[in-house]
């Protein structure tokens, strides 16, 4: 089954499972390749009464996550986000050109968990949802929006923030 999926609008649901039972990246290739050279995110939060935060900061691939840090992220608002409503959206973007115009990046919608790395805390965010344009299909102009469900396994974070076993059902 193909990892990307283009439609209109709709959410279409891809297994990160191949039937012989290989794992397929959550990201496709040229999602990857898009991201490992791309130095900035923006992370938005939101406290549990809907008041949003957004800030660029530098991430990595870890997996089939998204990891960011910093110098004491204890003291951001993300991190109060966080600790009481453990979702995420971020977005990586540019211009792959201005004449004709072609934008390019990819949103992604998730849980967000802190975790010790290094002995700092870190995020961590698990894709959800995940939009492209202008990376999987690369013709020149205003790009069609790929619309994907990313079916999850292993953690996902509680209220708290903290991490607990992920339904598999």
């Amino acid at each position: 089954m193909d990892s990307c999926a283009t439609c209109s609008g709709r959410a279409v649901q891809l297994p990160n499972v191949k039937k012989n039972g290989s794992r397929v990246s959550t990201f496709t290739e040229r999602e990857l390749e898009y991201l490992k050279n791309q130095p900035l995110m923006r992370f938005a939060t939101a406290s549990p009464e809907g008041k949003p935060d957004v800030a660029p900061v530098v991430f990595s691939i870890e997996g089939d996550d998204v990891v960011t840090g910093g110098f004491d992220i204890t003291r951001t608002v993300r991190y109060k986000n966080v600790s009481t409503n453990p979702r995420a959206t971020i977005v990586i973007d540019d211009l792959a050109s201005t004449n004709p115009w072609s934008p390019r990046g990819i949103k992604v919608v998730g849980s967000v968990v802190v975790e010790i790395h290094e002995e700092a805390p870190r995020f961590r965010i698990s894709p959800q949802v995940i939009i492209s344009w202008g990376i999987n299909d690369t013709t020149p102009g205003i790009p069609k929006m790929e619309r994907r469900v990313v079916e999850t396994m292993g953690i996902e974070p509680t209220t708290s923030g903290l991490q607990s076993p992920r339904s598999t059902n």
